[in-house]
C-alpha cells in the first residue's frame, strides 16, 4: 500500500465521518460511502496480499538457493577436511621417513670416517708381506701335473659310459676297453 493509497483511504473516511452528523444524508448513501472504503481498504489489502506473497516467495526460493549453497559449502568443507587429515597422515609418514634416513645418514657417516681412520692407519703403516719363493722347480711341477692327472683319472673311472658296443659271449668287455683306450685314444694311463 503506497502512502498516496493510505492518505486517500484517511481522507475519504473523514469525510464519511462527517457526513455521517449530517441529517440530511440518506442512510443509503452513508452504507454505500462506507462499502466503497471497505471496497478500497479491501483493494489495497489484496494488492499488499500479492504484493507480500512475491515477496515471500522469492524469500522463500533465496533460502532455498542459500540452503543448497550452504550444503554445498558443507560437503566441500568436509572433503577439505579429510583431504587436510590425509595430508598431515602422509606428512607424518615423511617426517618418519627423513628421521629414519637422515638416522641412517649419520650411522653412514660415522662408519665412513671409522673406514677411512682405519684405512688411513693401514697406508701408513703398510704390513709386510712374507717373500713367497717365484720359482719352483720344473721337476716339483711335473711331479705336481703326474698327481693331478692319476687323481683325474681315478675319479672319472667309475664315470666312463660306452655306448654302441655289441656284446658278444665269452669276450673280456674290461680288456676289450683297455685295449680300444689304449690303441685307439692313445691313453697309455693303466686304468
Amino acid at each position: 500500500m503506497s502512502m498516496s493509497d493510505t492518505s486517500r483511504l484517511i481522507k475519504e473516511s473523514q469525510r464519511i465521518f462527517d457526513a455521517s452528523n449530517d441529517v440530511n444524508l440518506n442512510p443509503g448513501t452513508l452504507l454505500n460511502m462506507i462499502f466503497e472504503i471497505v471496497t478500497g481498504i479491501d483493494s489495497t489489502m489484496r494488492r499488499m496480499e500479492t504484493s507480500m506473497e512475491k515477496r515471500l516467495d522469492d524469500l522463500k526460493q533465496d533460502f532455498l538457493t542459500v540452503s543448497a549453497r550452504v550444503r554445498t559449502l558443507e560437503d566441500q568443507a568436509s572433503d577439505f577436511n579429510k583431504k587436510l587429515s590425509d595430508c598431515e597422515t602422509s606428512c607424518q609418514g615423511v617426517s618418519n621417513l627423513f628421521d629414519q634416513v637422515s638416522g641412517q645418514v649419520n650411522t653412514n657417516r660415522r662408519n665412513i670416517t671409522n673406514h677411512d681412520t682405519r684405512i688411513k692407519k693401514l697406508e701408513d703403516n703398510p704390513i709386510v708381506q712374507p717373500v713367497v719363493p717365484l720359482v719352483i722347480e720344473s721337476k716339483e711341477i711335473e711331479s705336481l701335473k703326474a698327481a693331478i692327472l692319476d687323481l683325474q683319472c681315478r675319479s672319472m673311472k667309475n664315470n666312463l659310459i660306452f655306448t654302441g658296443l655289441h656284446r658278444v659271449t665269452g669276450e673280456d668287455t674290461e680288456e676289450l676297453l683297455r685295449s680300444f683306450l689304449y690303441d685307439e685314444l692313445r691313453i697309455d694311463y693303466k686304468i
